[in-house]
């Protein structure tokens, strides 16, 4: 009970782990020095306080005072030397990491302990070769690499070192009457163009610079990331099917001029003009006015005929089928065309529960005694004149505030 009152955090919970009813203190001190005594070299503190920075919040004066009493508090029993090497250790730990190990492991105390310790660590170390000791190769490399050919354009020589301008005027000098000496065509003939693969000249004097071989190696390939599902159908015309897609945006419907031979109808020779194709505007001469048959309803539609060049499939549907007493159903990859329901209107002798409705049992009855006690505000036939009964007002809670809204999408329906 008493080392669980005088234990904190971590340690308390730690205890309650540990504890068994025949444990004495000598057993309970070992574990406790196993669990939580560490011993840090000077070196090893030195290192870590370089490797810490002051915290969000804290000022530079507390951050001071907290090192100068942690060095004050380790360095109090070491004499000088000591604390000269311990920094020092620390430093090259700083610089070199793989000296880490060492400044944590090690309590290294003495100058000449210090010395032992960095001899076998530079031993250790793997050696380098003659060449990267002296650094020749690299300065020669690194001065090579800053010169420019002004002839071939690579880099690492001079114009006058150039091999590809050495070659061409020997073989220019001792070319023979019916062609190049024999010397020249040996130079030639192991030259071999990375461009084009043919022998006897360099890319850079290649005339041929895009050949089959290198479209080869350089093919153009599309990844089509994401598409939409195009909404299609069927359209049946004298026995005739033909697949079709829906369009909402679109104000007519179109179809390719390959098809437009297949369709029996009125043909009109208007000249129209369509936007929203590709990026330029196109003109439709020809539109057929024919009777389709689209899921079993016998349509009325005109057809803007356009080049097959201008259209990606064969019959568009517009949205011009809406006013026709049609709505769409849309779905994953197809579309389907549903006739809308009409509400006639109703005069005084008609009977309110020949109004066309979905309701059924109970729910058409309660409709239609509503409709019934309403019955006398009801206009006959179609109205001919506007409402003067009094002006419709919005009333805002405060009036000094307009209230503005971004107008959003509607259904066509």
């Amino acid at each position: 009970m008493a080392l669980s009152a005088a234990l904190e955090g971590s340690a308390s919970q730690w205890l309650s782990q540990i504890c068994y009813p025949e444990i004495n203190g000598g057993e309970f001190k070992e574990l406790f020095v196993q669990r939580f005594t560490s011993v840090e070299t000077p070196a090893a503190m030195v290192l870590t306080m370089l490797s810490t920075s002051p915290t969000d919040g804290d000022c530079l004066s507390n951050y001071a005072s907290r090192m100068v009493t942690a060095l004050i508090n380790k360095w109090r029993n070491m004499d000088v030397e000591e604390i000269a090497v311990s920094v020092t250790l620390a430093q090259l730990a700083h610089i070199d990491t793989r000296l880490q190990r060492l400044t944590f492991t090690s309590n290294v105390r003495t100058r000449s302990e210090l010395q032992t310790e960095l001899k076998a660590f530079t031993f250790n170390k793997p050696k380098k070769s003659l060449q990267e000791e002296t650094g020749s190769t690299d300065i020669k490399r690194q001065k090579v690499s800053t010169i420019n050919c002004h002839f071939c354009g690579k880099l690492g020589h001079k114009m006058a070192e150039c091999r590809a301008r050495q070659q061409r005027s020997l073989s220019s000098r001792v070319a023979e009457p019916s062609g190049k000496s024999v010397f020249g065509r040996q130079q030639q003939s192991n030259v071999t163009c990375f461009k084009c693969g043919e022998v006897g000249h360099i890319s850079t004097h290649c005339s041929k610079p895009k050949m089959d071989k290198v479209r080869d190696t350089h093919q153009v390939k599309r990844v089509q990331i994401c598409e939409v599902v195009e909404p299609k159908g069927e359209m049946l015309h004298h026995g005739v099917v033909f697949t079709t897609t829906f369009d909402s945006g679109s104000e007519c419907s179109l179809i390719k001029q390959k098809i437009s031979a297949k369709l029996v109808g009125k043909r009109i020779n208007n000249v129209v003009l369509l936007k929203g194709i590709g990026n330029d505007s196109i003109c439709s001469t020809l539109q057929i006015l024919s009777n389709v048959e689209i899921n079993n309803h016998c349509i009325e539609m005109l057809f803007h005929v356009l080049g097959d060049e201008y259209l990606k499939n064969e019959i568009v549907i517009g949205r011009e089928i809406l006013s026709q007493g049609f709505h769409v159903i849309m779905a994953p990859g197809k579309f389907e065309i549903v006739r809308s329901k009409i509400v006639n209107n109703c005069s005084n002798n008609d009977t309110f529960s020949k109004v066309n409705t979905d309701l059924v049992g109970e729910d058409k009855d309660k409709l239609n005694n509503l409709l019934e006690s309403y019955s006398k505000y009801f206009t006959k036939g179609i109205p001919s004149s506007t409402v003067s009964t009094g002006e419709m007002k919005i009333k805002l809670a405060d009036p000094r505030k307009i209230v503005q809204r971004r107008p959003y999408r509607l259904g066509p329906n």
